[in-house]
């Protein structure tokens, strides 16, 4: 049997409830595509796109952010990350043209989530 978990420090929690910079994070959601021979500038092009379709749906007040995506290189597959709803985040990637075979919900752990922030 392992010993239970310590409680989270009084400092941390703070960042596990606000998601680390002070404003409430919202569900996390990452679009998944699978993209044979995707570049370096791929990702460029799209996240200006996706940058650019959040701050349209924005200002029609939506409520999605934009975390950036990660390139796992060997398998050509990029997590395009989003704060916001399902629906949401699902508007937002089909408006940048984000080539996803699916949106699926995610969660982070605490030193990423601070790290990201």
């Amino acid at each position: 049997m392992s010993p239970p978990e310590p409680a989270p420090s009084s400092d941390l929690r703070p960042l596990m409830a606000q998601g680390g910079n002070g404003v409430a994070a919202g569900p996390r959601y990452v679009a998944e595509c699978f993209w044979v021979g995707v570049t370096d500038q791929d990702l460029t092009t799209l996240d200006e796109r996706v940058q650019s379709c959040i701050e349209r749906l924005s200002r029609a007040g939506e409520a999605v952010r934009y975390l950036g995506s990660i390139l796992i290189r060997v398998d050509e597959v990029v997590l395009c990350r989003f704060d916001g709803s399902e629906a949401s985040v699902r508007r937002a990637a089909e408006c940048a043209r984000i080539p996803f075979a699916r949106i699926v919900a995610v969660s982070e752990s605490l030193w990423a989530a601070s790290e990201g922030q």
